[in-house]
C-alpha cells in the first residue's frame, strides 16, 4: 500500500490528509512536534480570553483520526533522506514514505513598516492540555505599560 506522510498538522496538512482519504485508500501519516490533534490556530485567542474551551476549537473529534485511518505521530523530523524516501525522527524509529507532503506552516514578516512592534516580540505556545493557562498579555502589559504608545 502506498504510504503518504505529511509533516505538519495545521490546516494545510490536515486538509491534504482529508482529501487523500476521501479519494484513495492510501496509508496516511501526519507528523507534528507541535500538538497531537489539529486545532484552529486563529480561534486560539478566544481560549486565551476564556470565551471558548480548547476542545471547542478542535474541528474534529479525537476519534476522527482513527475512524479515517490517519495515523498521528507526535515527534520532530530531524532529517529527510529524499534518496531513500526515509524520515529520521528524534524519538520514533525512521519512517519510509512513498509520497511526502511538507505542510510546516509559515513565519510572520513585519516588512519593516513604520509603527511596527520592534522592541518586543510576544509569542504564545499552547501545551494543548489547557490545564495551566496563563494570560501572557496581562503579564506583558503590566511590565511594559508604555508599549501601547509605540
Amino acid at each position: 500500500m502506498e504510504h503518504v506522510v505529511i509533516i505538519g498538522n495545521g490546516i494545510a496538512g490536515v486538509t491534504a490528509a482529508r482529501h487523500i482519504r476521501k479519494n484513495s485508500d492510501k496509508r496516511i501519516t501526519i507528523i507534528s512536534s507541535e500538538s497531537k490533534y489539529f486545532f484552529s490556530r486563529t480561534a486560539l485567542m478566544y481560549v486565551y480570553m476564556r470565551h471558548m474551551r480548547f476542545e471547542d476549537i478542535q474541528p474534529y473529534e479525537n476519534d476522527f483520526w482513527q475512524k479515517n485511518r490517519i495515523d498521528l505521530i507526535e515527534d520532530y523530523v530531524d532529517e529527510v533522506n529524499f534518496e531513500h524516501k526515509t524520515l529520521n525522527l528524534l524519538q520514533t524509529p525512521p519512517i519510509q514514505y512513498d509520497q511526502l507532503i511538507l505542510a510546516t506552516g509559515s513565519q510572520p514578516n513585519k516588512f519593516g513598516w513604520k509603527g511596527k512592534i520592534t522592541k518586543f516580540h510576544v509569542s504564545r505556545r499552547c501545551d494543548c492540555s489547557c490545564n495551566g493557562w496563563f494570560n501572557v498579555d496581562q503579564l506583558f502589559w503590566k511590565q511594559f505599560p508604555s508599549f501601547w504608545n509605540q
